[in-house]
């Protein structure tokens, strides 16, 4: 199953060339911030993911949170169901790995 944005909400898509239409036209980001060799992206997938059906409460996940270093090697990766978790899950990876690093004197 396929999935757009209407207003920052997943809405279920059955037409794949809409869909691609509808990513190639849009900006699925939630966030970005890049500094001290860090990229944290976190951005719409338009599919819904789960991981196993043991899951408990089996939620689908659409939006996804990457760190990479310098070298784009993936630091860290975690998923999220709504645009609101996204964006507050984007600034704690944001604090994990950028706000709390030490500054060089």
């Amino acid at each position: 199953m396929y999935y757009i944005l209407i207003d920052k909400e997943p809405v279920p898509c059955d037409d794949e060339d809409l869909w691609q239409s509808w990513l190639k036209k849009s900006n699925p980001q939630v966030a970005l911030t890049e500094r001290y060799g860090f990229k944290i992206e976190t951005e719409f997938m338009g599919r819904s993911i789960v991981f196993c059906e043991e899951d408990i409460d089996n939620t689908p996940l659409f939006f996804r949170t990457i760190v990479y270093d310098k070298n784009w090697k993936v630091l860290d990766m975690n998923f999220w169901s709504t645009w609101e978790e996204a964006e507050v899950e984007h600034q704690a990876m944001v604090k994990k790995y950028i706000k709390n690093k030490p500054q060089k004197k």
